[in-house]
């Protein structure tokens, strides 16, 4: 009924079909109300200038724009809009200073949320690699205890050249009880940055070097580990003896010179394993406490010495002499007792 109604405004509807519209106009009110709607809309139409032409080749500039292809004359067409959809496109693909900020922000919480837990991931990595090898330690020195017939575990002699902690690794490695030297190696120390540079001495490498030359070896004999410095046992200076204690210090992270309580650089200086003569591992991140009373690198006295009886463990660097002196010392091999 609507084109009926624009036809008849319009004037172009026959005769019959305007008599059928005005005869429905009569009884219809709605009708009639559209019929104004529909005047006062085509009334607008009337009040464009009619002074005022369009441009001269309006018509067929719009059809060239709407069907160009991209590729005419630019200057030709008044009106793109494929060219201001590109526009728009690009307009809104590109990232704001707001955007960049929102995105770093994002970014630095990733990296604060996960970076700790990849570190704390390697450094647990790298305390069972450590443990490890203390493991395969344990099991060569227990087997060299067997070969003495008090069981006790390889002696460190207190003069000459060999006179330090670390000779215990050159001493494993000779007997053949240690195989693969990498055992000596904690891979969170400073010494496993330089690897392609370290090995074991032999001893007679360490017999003949002198000076500098000695005191490097020395220090790299074993490795990254420090090693008891022995006890004083009834008057006489001697290596532990294996007893299989749980709480006697055998081996650890090598103690440092110069950090509070001596305690190691590896493992970030956040704490350090210490392999007990019965095998077991403890990684103590201070010392001493009450689980673990005894300082494994201070005699009962506080210095870098012996253990003062036969209970009190002292772990020195590799380089550390035992200092014994004004003792009687009994250099124990294997298959040797330790009674005169």
């Amino acid at each position: 009924m609507r084109h009926d109604l624009l036809g008849y405004l319009l004037g172009a509807l026959d005769a019959n079909e305007r008599d059928a519209i005005e005869q429905q106009l009569n009884v219809d009110p709605q009708l009639r109300e559209q019929l104004r709607v529909c005047q006062a809309r085509l009334g607008l139409l009337g009040r464009s200038d009619p002074e005022r032409d369009p441009p001269g080749g309006l018509a067929e500039r719009t059809v060239n724009a709407v069907t160009s292809d991209g590729n005419d004359d630019p200057a030709a067409p008044l009106f793109r809009p494929a060219l201001l959809m590109e526009g728009a496109g690009e307009a809104s693909s590109r990232w704001t200073f707001f955007d960049a900020v929102v995105v770093s922000m994002v970014m630095l919480l990733c990296v604060l949320l996960f970076f700790p837990a990849v570190l704390s991931s390697r450094s647990l990595a790298h305390r069972n690699v450590c443990e490890n090898n203390l493991r395969q330690l344990h099991q060569a020195l227990s087997l060299y205890s067997t070969m003495t017939i008090d069981r006790r575990f390889p002696y460190i002699a207190t003069n000459g050249n060999q006179a330090f902690a670390g000779m215990v690794g050159p001493t494993l490695i000779e007997l053949q009880l240690i195989e693969d030297a990498s055992v000596f190696v904690c891979p969170s120390s400073p010494l496993s940055r330089n690897r392609a540079s370290w090995h074991v001495p032999t001893p007679a490498e360490i017999d003949r070097a002198k000076g500098y030359v000695l005191r490097q070896l020395q220090s790299q004999a074993f490795g990254s580990y420090g090693y008891s410095l022995g006890v004083i046992d009834r008057g006489k200076y001697l290596p532990p003896r294996n007893e299989n204690r749980p709480y006697f210090a055998l081996i650890a992270d090598a103690p440092s010179l110069h950090l509070p309580g001596r305690r190691s650089v590896n493992h970030g200086m956040r704490g350090q394993n210490v392999l007990l003569e019965d095998g077991h591992i403890q990684f103590l991140r201070d010392m001493p406490g009450p689980d673990y009373p005894d300082h494994p690198f201070l005699s009962r006295r506080g210095l870098v010495e012996p253990g003062r009886d036969s209970y009190d463990a002292v772990i020195g660097s590799s380089f550390e002499r035992p200092f014994a002196r004004g003792v009687q010392t009994i250099a124990l091999q294997p298959g040797r007792s330790d009674h005169p």
